[in-house]
């Protein structure tokens, strides 16, 4: 019985409180103060970069895709020598799993460089 007065006590109130601004919006005689539209940021492209910067950016991130093959060859040859260490009835060690993840981020980080 108290369950029930309770809820619909607590109804009310709550009905009460969404009602209660705009009852003293009414009362002043105006509705509440328009909201401002919210405000647009243009977004200027950068200038396109001339043809001798261009062909340096590529020849930097062509060094930096070699630098970053050349590790991810060297990862994945010690990946090799570590796998072929272990017994093929033990579970791998935590250290091989982590080789691993770490030659699977850097061959996203090299697609992700080839693709821009």
């Amino acid at each position: 019985m108290f369950g029930f007065r309770r809820q619909l006590l607590l109804s009310a109130l709550i009905v009460l409180e969404a009602l209660w601004p705009r009852s003293l919006a009414a009362q002043e005689g105006g509705a509440p103060p328009p909201m401002s539209p919210p405000r647009v940021v243009e977004r200027k492209n950068p200038p396109e970069p001339d043809a001798a910067t261009r062909a340096a950016l590529a020849e930097q991130n062509r060094k930096a895709m070699k630098k970053d093959v050349d590790r991810l060859y060297d990862l994945a040859a010690q990946l090799k020598t570590d796998f072929e260490k272990t017994e093929s009835t033990t579970v791998l060690s935590l250290a091989l799993v982590k080789k691993a993840e770490e030659i699977e981020k850097l061959a996203k980080h090299i697609k992700g460089r080839a693709k821009s």
